[in-house]
């Protein structure tokens, strides 16, 4: 089997694996252009609130984060998140921790898929 072969394979795989897609049948990770990897510092309180009259979601946190774009410059991003996820990081995550975030880039904001916190 050639690469061009096994690239083709490995892509029809993803595209085709069930379980990479969320309940509105969108692809999760597979070819998605959209998808940012983040590694920084959070800057803000975090603003937890309840999501009424809402089909979609229960609950939303939303706060800023701070990633280096390089030694001396700084990026303030804006995170959002929703529902389980929203809650995991009201309660385990704090102002001034550092955390991994993988997420989309969604009307000026990344919307948080998975997050992991790194204690220091």
């Amino acid at each position: 089997m050639s690469y061009k072969e096994s690239v083709l394979l490995n892509h029809n795989m993803i595209l085709n694996n069930k379980e990479n897609r969320l309940l509105d049948g969108e692809i999760r990770f597979g070819n998605n252009i959209n998808l940012c990897f983040l590694y920084g510092k959070i800057i803000s309180e975090l603003d937890f609130e309840f999501v009424y009259n809402s089909k979609r979601h229960i609950s939303k946190i939303t706060f800023l984060m701070e990633i280096y774009q390089n030694k001396q410059k700084k990026c303030i991003v804006p995170i959002k998140a929703y529902d389980l996820l929203a809650d995991n990081i009201y309660q385990n995550v704090k102002n001034g921790d550092y955390i991994y975030a993988v997420g989309e880039v969604e009307n000026n904001c990344v919307e948080v898929k998975e997050i992991e916190a790194k204690k220091l």
